[in-house]
């Protein structure tokens, strides 16, 4: 944390200063709340607590199947031996989450508490601002000792505990009920960098709309076009901005090891990205008995693309292979009417030249229809002949539909709801795209899946239990004006396919 302090009168729009004694009782709440979470963590983690039993047999544990060591002198009892076997540790895991998001608000409201206090204390004193900014510096330096943590660390804890805490309410109140994880929380925070001070609870609202249906990484894909939506500068003015202080730097590391790191245009990090995952690729399939693991390999590559200028190590015809990096732009920005829309699939908004050029080289491209409530896509067509098909499930899907999987298309096959041998129709309603593992996963495990509106899939584990899956576009589109009203996320859509049972081919 800087010497500079945060303002004790929050800009308009944003949640009104904290009191010490207002933290320490939301701190308190925040307490309570990660004892009722869930209709009563307390007696779920009692019953956790009882599948841990001492260990008095004084045989080693390495010598008894099916158990691990844990903390202390404690054995853990196998899971099929357990009070309902798997669905009493899922449930478990479930409520322990909850619990631990109960806790990591009840350490912000307190860290925000602390910080408050002696900023407090440090304006009553007639000392110099440097003697001030010593007290608050003190006060970290006392917990890093309690907790076995850095004075820094701390520092750069309680000034984000700050942040979250005044800046953002409605995501901490989320995370105090176990609604969002603190993995959300810091995807929120991190994609609202530069949005003005006015427009963030509308902001807070559109995330946590979001972050209660998807995992952070899904959720720190689309957040950064929800802000940009909602932002009043330009995505292209921004970028020319950052573009400012794109750089290579060498980190020295252990070992004679070192880091190179760039910061660059994001359509070009994940261009080169993509173009060595896809050679690193072709070595596999070349050479099985290659002992590389792919980052070894895809290091390997940009070692011999960066030094020599193509892939010589590992064979010329490597250096055909090209990158593949997927981006949508709106007709009107494409003619030119409007400066805003752009995006690289998985990443966020992009500048509009570089969407302009692009699209300029391409030899066709695909139309997209999107509902305007929803944002769910109706149809792709495309201004020259292709396999309109896959584009249309690229288009919808752009990455596996497995909950929490987020390989790109390109990488993924179509997978039947309803198999192709049972009578299912090769349609976009009973399509979606699947990564290898996942497809895989979806029939060896008996997985089921039905689809429903707008390419929502409903998924159903051998156990019984319910995931909804919602298309990337559906929660990037921000809608505005009267449309706003009535945009919601639901998994309760009235099916419009079958479940699964057979494999199939990709499209």
């Amino acid at each position: 944390m800087t010497s500079e302090q945060p303002p004790r009168e929050p800009d308009e729009g944003s949640a009104p200063a904290v009191e010490p004694g207002e933290a320490l009782g939301g701190a308190r709440a925040s307490e309570q709340s990660a004892q009722e979470a869930g209709g009563g963590s307390e007696e779920c983690l009692g019953e956790v607590a009882a599948a841990v039993v001492p260990d008095t047999s004084g045989e080693p544990l390495a010598e008894r199947p099916g158990e691990v060591a844990a903390s202390g002198s404690a054995a853990v009892v196998p899971v099929d031996d357990l009070p309902g076997g798997f669905a009493f540790a899922l449930h478990s895991l479930v409520e322990i989450q909850r619990a631990h998001a109960g806790l990591d608000a009840m350490e912000t409201a307190l860290y925000a508490a602390v910080f408050e206090h002696v900023d407090a204390l440090s304006k009553e004193t007639a000392e110099l601002i440097a003697e001030r900014d010593m007290m608050i510096r003190s006060a970290c330096a006392e917990i890093g000792a309690a907790l076995r943590l850095s004075d820094r660390a701390v520092q750069r804890r309680m000034s984000n505990a700050y942040d979250v805490y005044v800046g953002f309410p409605q995501t901490f109140e989320a995370l105090r009920t176990g609604v969002i994880t603190s993995r959300h929380v810091q995807e929120i925070v991190k994609a609202s960098d530069g949005l003005p001070v006015e427009v963030r609870p509308e902001y807070e609202a559109a995330a946590l709309e979001r972050a209660a249906i998807t995992t952070p990484p899904r959720l720190a894909a689309v957040l950064p076009s929800v802000a940009n939506q909602i932002h009043a500068r330009s995505i292209s003015e921004r970028h020319q901005t950052a573009r400012q202080h794109r750089s290579v730097k060498v980190r020295d590391v252990a070992d004679g090891m070192a880091e190179l790191v760039a910061l660059l245009p994001a359509v070009l990090a994940h261009g080169i990205h993509d173009r060595l995952t896809s050679i690193a690729v072709a070595v596999e399939k070349a050479d099985p008995d290659d002992e590389r693991c792919r980052d070894e390999i895809r290091a390997d590559v940009f070692a011999d693309i960066a030094l020599s200028g193509a892939p010589l190590g590992h064979g010329d015809a490597l250096g055909a292979i090209r990158a593949n990096v997927q981006v949508t732009v709106p007709v009107t920005t494409l003619a030119g009417s409007t400066d805003s829309g752009a995006e690289l699939i998985g990443v966020g908004p992009m500048d509009v030249e570089t969407a302009r050029f692009l699209a300029g080289g391409e030899p066709g491209w695909d139309r997209v229809m999107t509902h305007p409530v929803s944002g769910a896509v109706l149809a792709v067509d495309r201004y020259r002949p292709g396999e309109d098909l896959r584009r249309r499930l690229r288009v919808r899907d752009e990455h596996c539909r497995f909950p929490g999987c987020r390989e790109s298309a390109h990488r993924c096959d179509a997978d039947h709801g309803l198999a192709a041998a049972d009578g299912g129709k090769t349609h976009l309603d009973n399509l979606a795209l699947l990564c290898k593992g996942h497809h895989r996963m979806k029939h060896a495990a008996h997985w089921q899946v039905v689809h429903q509106r707008h390419g929502i899939l409903h998924w159903t584990s051998p156990n019984g239990n319910t995931y909804i899956d919602t298309p990337t576009p559906i929660l990037r589109f921000y809608p505005t004006g009267g449309a706003a009203d009535g945009a919601r996320f639901s998994g309760t859509t009235e099916a419009s396919g079958d479940r699964s049972s057979g494999d199939d081919p990709p499209v």
